[in-house]
């Protein structure tokens, strides 16, 4: 199920009391909060994302209309709160068409399949059935891949 874009602006803060408490653990196996620094505003912002561990980093993927990871262009120090603790990252968001884009939208669809309606990514049923696992469509796949966007956190 897809939340609605109006409603993000009442969830966020909820989601990000809600990983800032003792009961984080009812999320924070999937979403972390990203707190950094405005570019040109220098203004403190925090955002609760999707995320995956890749085992080297922490990704996520973001669409190119929402208006937070260009403070992340060129990597950044950051910091997350992430499974009931605050740490330190460096973050670095890759923009279309860098080739991190599409590697991390795949594993991340991998990881959480169901965000595949927030990406606009499409199942290739025939395939996916034959797999016994989600197969991504090329075709929607390719398009999503210019629309989004992968940051990688670099735990400090």
């Amino acid at each position: 199920m897809k939340v609605p874009e109006f409603l993000f602006p009442i969830v966020n803060p909820i989601m990000t009391l809600l990983l800032n408490s003792p009961l984080h653990g009812v999320m924070s196996g999937s979403i972390l909060v990203l707190y950094f620094t405005g570019r040109r505003s220098g203004k403190a912002y925090s955002t609760p994302v999707r995320y995956f561990d890749d085992g080297e980093s922490l990704v996520l993927v973001t669409g190119t209309d929402t208006g937070w990871w260009p403070n992340l262009v060129g990597g950044v120090d950051a910091s997350i709160q992430l499974r009931g603790s605050r740490r330190s990252v460096r973050a670095q968001a890759f923009k279309p068409p860098a080739p991190e884009v599409a590697a991390r939208v795949i594993q991340m669809l991998d990881a959480h399949p169901a965000d595949a309606v927030y990406m606009d990514v499409e199942k290739d049923s025939a395939a996916s059935r034959a797999a016994g696992k989600p197969v991504w469509d090329k075709a929607s796949l390719d398009a999503a891949t210019q629309k989004l966007v992968a940051v990688e956190l670099r735990v400090r």
